[in-house]
């Protein structure tokens, strides 16, 4: 039975309906499942600082404003990306052959990279400007600050070498050019010439840097330094007081010349050197050494201090107590009689020298009163001294008074 039912036609037409829905089934199945499997395959790299490369006609014309690097996404079966990104075979670049002179906005393409992968850059666009490419010989200047001189040098006109440059680029830029400058950096406390090797520096009006080619990019630069001098007489000047009982004999020195180094519009001013000797505690014979100070704008001396040489004398004071007054030329017959000092005496104070104040005697003074011509009656007259060399001296007064007198005309 179960043969005919086999061999029968319904049974034929079941198992072809089974095996036609099974195999529906299974291709719905492998097509569902075929997005998920190659998804799971794919791979996505960042490449940053790819280069742009910039396609124009370089001999007549000068492009500006591209950029020099983009970044690039890649997306797509992991092997492709993987081996993309090792080989580097891919090129990024920029078509300007076909464009107007001016300014335009061009897209960003990539070429030589597999079509499975899927390529975005950022940026995709870029603003380009293509000009005229223009040739021009331009002067150049050495651009040096003297505010890195050290104190008191001087520099004179920097010297460049070649005088000029040869700058390429777009005309537009090159009519923009106000300055070509060979900048130094050189530093501070510069003491002498400086020689280097300097880049050169093109700027618009607004002292922008312009993106030009410059023929040579550096020059030999040679600045002068100098450190101007001056000679000029050294002269003494003396200061405070001396002590009491010093006596300042000479004050010397053998620099008669000093030389100073500095700003020449500061040597301009000074005539002399002055050395300034504070004698408020000189008590004996020396030599002082005097550090030589250098004002503002001065750098150097020939002389780090200057010798003074100081020739003192010790000065003492001795009084001589009860010194007799003499008198001469009174008339015969007249007497005199001391009104003031009553005794006819007088103190005497002598000053000089210790050693030679040391050695005096009273006796060493002789002071008279003239009294020639003179009547009876009171006068004052001034004292006459005579007393040693180097010695100065004093009294309580200069002047005596005295009488003159007649004994006959007295006792009448």
């Amino acid at each position: 039975m179960i043969d005919k039912f086999m061999e029968s036609k319904w049974f034929m037409r079941v198992v072809a309906l089974l095996l036609a829905l099974l195999l529906y089934s299974s291709v719905n199945f492998d097509q569902d499942q075929s997005p998920q499997t190659a998804s799971s395959s794919d791979s996505l790299e960042v490449i940053e600082e790819v280069p742009v490369d910039v396609i124009y006609d370089n001999e007549n014309f000068v492009v500006t404003g591209a950029p020099s690097t983009v970044t690039m996404t890649i997306e797509g079966p992991r092997a492709i990306v993987q081996s993309t990104r090792a080989q580097k075979e891919y090129e990024v670049f920029i078509d300007m052959s076909n464009a107007d002179i001016g300014e335009v906005n061009v897209p960003i393409q990539v070429r030589n990279i597999s079509e499975k992968l899927t390529v975005t850059l950022d940026p995709t666009y870029a603003d380009v400007s293509l000009q005229e490419r223009v040739s021009k010989e331009f002067s150049v200047e050495a651009e040096f600050d003297t505010s890195q001189l050290a104190e008191g040098f001087e520099s004179d006109t920097p010297i460049v070498d070649p005088t000029k440059v040869t700058i390429v680029g777009a005309k537009n830029v090159i009519d923009q050019i106000t300055y070509v400058k060979a900048a130094l950096n050189i530093g501070s406390e510069v003491d002498e010439t400086i020689l280097t090797n300097a880049p050169i520096r093109v700027l618009d009006r607004d002292l922008n840097l312009l993106n030009v080619v410059v023929e040579p990019a550096r020059v030999e630069v040679r600045v002068p330094v100098r450190n101007p001098s001056k000679t000029v007489p050294v002269e003494i000047v003396q200061s405070g007081k001396l002590p009491d009982g010093v006596t300042l004999n000479s004050i010397s020195t053998d620099v008669k010349e000093i030389t100073l180094y500095g700003r020449q519009s500061v040597l301009d001013r000074i005539e002399r050197y002055e050395v300034k000797v504070d004698v408020t505690k000189l008590e004996e014979d020396d030599v002082v050494n005097i550090p030589v100070n250098l004002q503002d704008g001065l750098n150097r001396a020939s002389e780090d201090e200057i010798p003074v040489q100081v020739d003192i004398t010790k000065e003492e004071e001795r009084t001589f107590s009860d010194v007799s007054i003499s008198t001469s030329g009174l008339e015969n017959g007249l007497e005199v009689e001391f009104v003031t000092p009553k005794n006819g005496r007088t103190n005497v104070t002598a000053s000089g020298e210790s050693t030679i104040v040391q050695e005096l005697e009273g006796s060493a003074f002789t002071l008279l009163l003239d009294l020639s011509g003179l009547e009876a009656g009171e006068h004052t007259i001034p004292i006459d001294v005579d007393g040693p060399d180097n010695v100065v001296w004093s009294f309580p007064s200069k002047n005596v008074t005295i009488r003159i007198i007649e004994p006959d005309s007295e006792n009448a």
